[in-house]
């Protein structure tokens, strides 16, 4: 008899509740177990509960923003947990995160196609 394998955990990071709602529902039915945060603050208080596998995060929140958020979950989930960055601006990565496969940028509005093939690719 085969053992059931774990879903992978993927925090979806945005304060847009809308984008939350659909990333959630989508990621369920592909069989990942999503957990949602609608800002940085309650972002780093999921990922230290559950130590998700991959990271979701929009770059343009209140009280925490995106930039400040990513630094701070590195620091606590380490520095080889993946990320795909969703935001409506430009985002400038350094040279060394721009190459890397552990970091992914994808525009708003969302390509789900293109979102799900990022996730499958980082958690590869």
């Amino acid at each position: 008899m085969a053992e059931k394998t774990e879903a992978k955990k993927i925090l979806i990071v945005d304060d847009d509740k809308e984008v939350l709602r659909v990333l959630e529902i989508l990621l369920k039915r592909e069989g990942y177990t999503p957990l949602c945060a609608c800002d940085g603050e309650e972002a780093i208080r999921l990922a230290q509960k559950f130590q998700p596998d991959l990271v979701l995060l929009d770059f343009l929140m209140p009280k925490m923003d995106g930039s400040r958020t990513f630094a701070e979950l590195r620091h606590r989930l380490g520095n080889d947990k993946p990320f795909i960055f969703i935001t409506a601006t430009s985002l400038r990565l350094s040279p060394e995160l721009a190459e890397s496969k552990q970091f992914v940028y994808l525009p708003k509005p969302v390509d789900f196609d293109k979102l799900m093939e990022a996730v499958r690719s980082v958690l590869a």
